[in-house]
């Protein structure tokens, strides 16, 4: 039983800055676990047969989805529709249509975290819901020794701009074609790496980065030469690049063969970066020394960073040290390398046993 001694006023205060950031972790829980437009069409000896067949169909292809948005293989065909069912929140019917055998429709399914969360850990399957912060796409076309970005509506930033990924492991920010783009950045800014004016751009769509799809065409227009993605950082500072593969068909198809590629490669590098150890779901109470508040606030966001944690608890603090009840997956030897690689070191105190979690700035474990 762990007792401290702190006025009223203070620690609701204090509660309020330190619990706060911790349930941020999984506060993308109600869009990543929502998979929309689902379409169904199933015939059946009448509307109503017809109806509670699609419903259940459509809860099982939303299911499928999901496990294909977190990375996740496991296997849902041996799932009956009860079990299914029990994983769901609540379901939206947004268009249908039906005859005296057929039904049709389109839904919108929404699952409890927590129970998918217990059960792929049950299973021990690998899977990531750890959602990317939003990331700005600034689809840049060359061609005839032009850089296009906000000069014309071209295809190819129509393909982004059109592309939905508000429920997907990494949202993108693709801005309207407008004065206001025009005026934070250009092509020019871009391809001369102008740190100042990427960083402003970042900043000003709440941009945790910027990727530039970078389409080269021929004189022409007709026919894609190159494509190549570059990256920079929140800051401006170039991150990296790499060129894409094309494909031969015609320009309108490997325009959005190409966009929905990098898409999902987007995805899929998350997804490792993310993913879960493959084990069971465990708790454990852990003590974290600490100089200050912003002392703990840095290791609470650094914590927010381990694909192994689901969640961080404040259960008590004094001025030097935080008691936390940590949720994670896997092994404990796991969670303990990924802390490392965070430069925080988990182990039991030689004095008493506890679980001790510690930062670079303390000299060890007691």
């Amino acid at each position: 039983m762990f007792r401290y001694a702190l006025r009223q006023g203070q620690l609701a205060l204090l509660l309020l800055m330190l619990a706060l950031p911790a349930v941020a972790q999984n506060n993308h829980d109600g869009v990543l676990f929502q998979v929309s437009n689902v379409q169904v069409d199933v015939a059946a000896e009448n509307a109503a047969t017809a109806r509670d067949q699609a419903i259940a169909e459509g809860q099982r292809l939303a299911l499928q989805q999901l496990m294909e948005r977190l990375g996740s293989t496991y296997d849902i065909s041996p799932l009956d529709g009860a079990t299914i069912a029990a994983l769901v929140q609540d379901f939206e019917i947004v268009k249908e249509k039906a005859s005296a055998v057929r039904y049709l429709a389109t839904l919108n399914v929404r699952f409890k975290p927590d129970p998918v969360r217990d059960m792929l850990a049950g299973k021990a399957a690998t899977y990531t819901d750890t959602r990317s912060p939003p990331v700005l796409v600034l689809p840049v076309v060359q061609q005839g020794g032009r850089n296009i970005l906000w000069e014309e509506v071209t295809p190819w930033y129509e393909a982004w701009a059109h592309m939905d990924t508000q429920e997907s492991l990494v949202p993108l920010i693709v801005p309207p074609n407008d004065l206001t783009a025009a005026s934070t950045i250009s092509a020019k800014d871009i391809l001369s790496e102008n740190r100042e004016a990427l960083a402003k751009a970042a900043s000003g769509y709440g941009a945790s980065g910027i990727i530039v799809p970078l389409l080269q065409l021929d004189d022409d227009g007709t026919k894609a030469k190159r494509l190549q993605l570059l990256r920079f950082g929140a800051n401006g500072v170039p991150t990296g690049g790499s060129t894409m593969n094309l494909t031969d068909a015609p320009l309108t198809l490997q325009i959005e063969a190409s966009a929905k590629e990098v898409r999902d490669q987007l995805a899929k590098a998350w997804m490792v970066a993310t993913q879960k150890p493959a084990g069971p779901s465990a708790r454990m109470l852990v003590n974290v020394p600490i100089s200050d508040v912003l002392a703990w606030q840095k290791i609470q966001r650094q914590l927010m960073d381990i694909s192994a944690i689901d969640k961080v608890q404040v259960i008590a603090f004094t001025r030097n040290q935080v008691v936390v009840e940590l949720a994670f997956q896997g092994e404990l030897y796991r969670l303990q390398e990924q802390l490392q690689q965070s430069q925080l070191t988990l182990g039991q105190s030689r004095t008493d046993g506890t679980w001790q979690l510690v930062g670079q700035d303390v000299v060890g474990i007691n």
